[in-house]
């Protein structure tokens, strides 16, 4: 199914032979074969944080080691086993900022998921790789602003999904918290126009 096949192009993603042609695979199939509404479960196993599943409560959770256990209370285990991550972790910021202003994305990823998706980001924060890092700190970007675009949370709804940051990061924090507020206020003067996300952005690691 394609679903084994998207897992085994996720992996290749940490080969430095195959990770241009892994990359560009899974941009031409985004939106067409998966949207990280439904591909959670295999980017969390291709990060080596585990399965997602359900609680009794209906609550989503990682199924580690045979038992469940929140993603919250994983912390950086999972980066810790999975130190070659940096590759993935900036396609997950990519496809982050592409699905956000993908009108047609289905499915479209809940907040339940978006706050799984913040998860998978900040279980990387403390990335011995300064790259990774800064990876992380855009694709948290682009967690906020997939919220307020795609679902139509508020800002510090949206914000909240990261707040972790602002504890272990406070400059961190304080510069994605500056670049969202810069982003949303040219997007909602120039509603027409599209901006250039990747140029603008100078976040401090």
């Amino acid at each position: 199914s394609w679903r084994v096949i998207m897992i085994e192009t996720l992996k290749l993603l940490k080969s430095k032979q195959a990770c241009a042609v892994a990359k560009e695979t899974l941009k031409q199939l985004h939106g067409r074969c998966y949207t990280l509404g439904n591909s959670l479960t295999l980017i969390s196993q291709a990060l080596g944080l585990g399965k997602i599943g359900q609680s009794g409560s209906g609550k989503r959770q990682i199924k580690k080691m045979g038992s469940n256990t929140s993603l919250a209370s994983i912390g950086n285990e999972g980066a810790k086993k999975a130190a070659n991550n940096t590759e993935l972790i900036e396609w997950l910021a990519e496809v982050t900022e592409a699905e956000r202003s993908m009108p047609d994305a289905v499915p479209m990823i809940d907040k339940a998921g978006l706050c799984l998706l913040s998860r998978f980001f900040l279980s990387h924060k403390d990335h011995r790789d300064s790259q990774c890092r800064k990876n992380v700190l855009d694709g948290l970007l682009h967690t906020i602003l997939y919220g307020i675009n795609q679902l139509g949370l508020k800002d510090d709804e949206a914000q909240s999904l990261c707040c972790e940051l602002k504890q272990s990061n406070p400059k961190g924090w304080k510069s994605l918290v500056g670049t969202v507020k810069l982003i949303l206020a040219k997007e909602r003067t120039y509603t027409n126009q599209t901006p250039n996300i990747g140029g603008e952005m100078q976040l401090s690691v």
